[in-house]
C-alpha cells in the first residue's frame, strides 16, 4: 500500500483517466495540478486524517472531471472523541446538531466525517478530509469547474426479521485555500441517507479561503446538507457549515492601512 506524500513537476490526468489513493496516501504535490475531461481522483478509505492536495502554480479542475472521498471517513459507530454519538439508528454526527452535539472547526475543517449507527447492517462511513491549496504566489490561481465530494455514505436498511436500520455517516471536511479562485463547480459534504425508518447523517464542513478575487469568481454550488430522514424518524439531522473569507479589499487600501493581506471573513449556512 503506498504511504506518505508524493511530488511532481507536473500532474495531469485527461479523458476518462482514474487516479486511485491507498489510504495511506496524505498529500500529493505539483507545480500544475490539471484533471481535464472526465477525470477521477479517488481516495480509499478508511481514513481519519486529511488529504492535502497542492498545487504551486494553478490547479484546475474543468468540467466532468471530479475529486472523491464519499464514505471514506469514520466507519461504522467510530468518530473522532470530541464528536457525539448520536444513539440508536441515528446519522454520524459533524457540523450539524442539537446545541453542543456539533465537532470541528468551521473556519479550518479537518475532521473526517463520524460514522452512522449500526442497524443489522453497518452505518454508512463519514466522509473523508480533503484540503485543496494553490496560494504559494499572488499569481496562484485555483479554477474548480468540476466535483468535488466528501460526502458521507447511505446507512442500510434491515433486511430480514425484525432487525432495525442503520444511520448515514456524516458530511466530511473540504477546506479549500487560494490565491484566485474561480469557477462553477460543486463543493459537497452532504450526509448520508437514511433508510427503513432511521436518520441521515448531518451535513459536513466546508471553508473557502481566497485572498483574491472575491467569491463572486466562484459562482459554483457549495453545500453541506444533512442526509434525508427515512420513516417516522424524528428530528432530521442537521445541516453542516459553509465558510467563507475572501480578501475583497484592494492591495492600496491594505496598503494605507499598512497590511499586506487582509481577509473579511464571513460565516454562512447553506440553505
Amino acid at each position: 500500500r503506498e504511504r506518505g506524500g508524493y511530488a511532481f513537476a507536473r500532474l495531469q490526468l485527461s479523458g476518462d483517466a482514474s487516479l486511485v489513493l491507498d489510504a495511506g496516501v496524505q498529500s500529493l504535490a505539483a507545480a500544475e495540478l490539471n484533471m481535464q475531461g472526465a477525470a477521477t481522483m479517488t481516495a480509499l478509505g478508511p481514513r481519519t486524517t486529511q488529504l492535502r492536495l497542492i498545487a504551486r502554480d494553478r490547479l484546475i479542475l474543468a468540467p466532468g472531471a471530479s475529486i472523491r472521498a464519499q464514505g471514506v471517513g469514520y466507519g461504522s459507530n467510530a468518530r473522532h472523541p470530541s464528536c457525539s454519538d448520536g444513539g440508536a439508528r441515528n446519522g454520524g454526527m459533524h457540523g450539524g446538531g442539537p446545541e453542543g452535539k456539533t465537532c470541528g472547526d468551521y473556519e479550518w475543517p479537518v475532521l473526517a466525517g463520524a460514522g452512522g449507527s449500526s442497524g443489522q447492517h453497518d452505518g454508512g462511513s463519514g466522509g473523508g478530509s480533503v484540503m485543496l491549496v494553490c496560494n504559494a504566489t499572488e499569481s496562484s490561481a485555483m479554477e474548480l469547474n468540476g466535483t468535488v465530494s466528501v460526502d458521507g455514505q447511505s446507512g442500510r436498511a434491515f433486511t430480514s426479521g425484525s432487525g432495525s436500520a442503520s444511520g448515514g455517516g456524516a458530511g466530511g471536511s473540504l477546506l479549500v485555500v487560494a490565491s484566485r479562485l474561480s469557477g462553477s463547480g460543486t463543493l459537497s459534504a452532504d450526509g448520508g441517507a437514511a433508510t427503513s425508518n432511521s436518520n441521515g447523517g448531518s451535513g459536513g464542513r466546508i471553508a473557502i479561503h481566497a485572498y483574491q478575487p472575491s467569491r463572486a469568481n466562484f459562482t459554483g454550488t457549495v453545500r453541506a446538507r444533512a442526509g434525508p430522514l427515512s420513516g417516522s424518524w424524528s428530528p432530521q439531522a442537521a445541516a453542516g457549515t459553509v465558510y467563507w473569507c475572501d480578501g475583497r479589499v484592494s492591495e492600496s487600501e491594505a496598503a494605507l492601512e499598512g497590511l499586506s493581506l487582509i481577509h473579511i471573513s464571513e460565516p454562512t449556512r447553506p440553505y
